[in-house]
């Protein structure tokens, strides 16, 4: 019997109807799992945005559907709404993850509400995820809510805090080079003026000079009808190939961001 390790196609930064902006509130967890099994994807991450209301839902009939569950938060922190993706173990609940949010003084009453945030230093909340064993993956890091949004001293203070992951999702961000240009991001068109492409191509030069993170993408399952908004026909669309073990656990998972065993699809 096979104990190796194996490749799994992973997708983790997935979005339910409990986050405010995921368009139909009437899909139910066969739906969101049947579309992830069409997908062809082995291991996802439930990460609404400040909530957690689903995790038990999807965890519950996840084996049906031969699909590993990581539970999670996409939390938003500090004034700058920077987005951080704290993932659980497989056998955590949606009640360990509404601990954690209440640890960080967010109330009941703001859990998943539009314009949520937690007030804390970034650096502090990284720090108390990981005092619970959690894996902390900066989100979308060169976009809207991502660390490039952050002075340069800022971002060293979150990347030496044993930040082994971040999620990105401009193709250019994949680049292996140490001297990414600004130009090469010349190409990705914005609905505003607030991202700074000196600061993005910084930050990656950054992450590729110490070749000791990960550069994961995650579909962030945005919707056909509306791509700000969220919705099952986004899952999977983005992915990202990691080498883990036979029953994959938060362990294996955090391994394999240490030894770099991930591939980009």
């Amino acid at each position: 019997m096979y104990r190796g390790l194996k490749w799994y196609k992973c997708d983790l930064h997935l979005h339910t109807p409990v986050s405010e902006c995921f368009l139909d509130k009437e899909i139910e967890p066969e739906s969101f799992l049947e579309k992830a099994k069409e997908k062809g994807l082995n291991i996802i991450a439930i990460t609404d945005h400040d909530n957690s209301g689903w995790v038990d839902k999807i965890k519950t009939i996840s084996t049906n559907y031969g699909i590993t569950v990581f539970p999670g938060v996409e939390l938003t922190v500090g004034d700058n709404r920077i987005h951080l993706l704290i993932l659980f173990d497989v056998d955590k609940t949606d009640r360990d993850i509404q601990d954690f949010l209440m640890s960080i003084e967010m109330t009941r009453e703001e859990l998943g509400k539009k314009n949520t945030y937690v007030k804390g230093d970034l650096v502090k909340i990284i720090k108390k995820a990981q005092t619970l064993d959690c894996l902390v993956i900066p989100a979308h890091i060169d976009d809207f809510s991502g660390l490039n949004m952050l002075a340069s001293p800022v971002v060293d203070d979150i990347l030496n805090e044993k930040i082994t992951a971040v999620q990105i999702v401009h193709k250019a961000s994949n680049s292996s080079s140490d001297v990414l240009q600004e130009s090469s991001y010349d190409d990705i068109k914005t609905i505003n003026d607030d991202r700074n492409f000196k600061k993005i191509a910084t930050l990656i030069n950054k992450i590729n000079k110490e070749k000791k993170i990960s550069k994961l993408t995650f579909s962030d399952n945005p919707s056909e009808k509306d791509g700000t908004k969220h919705g099952i026909e986004g899952i999977g669309k983005e992915w990202t190939w990691i080498k883990m073990k036979e029953n994959p656990n938060l362990e294996s998972l955090k391994q394999s961001m240490n030894i770099n065993l991930r591939r980009i699809k």
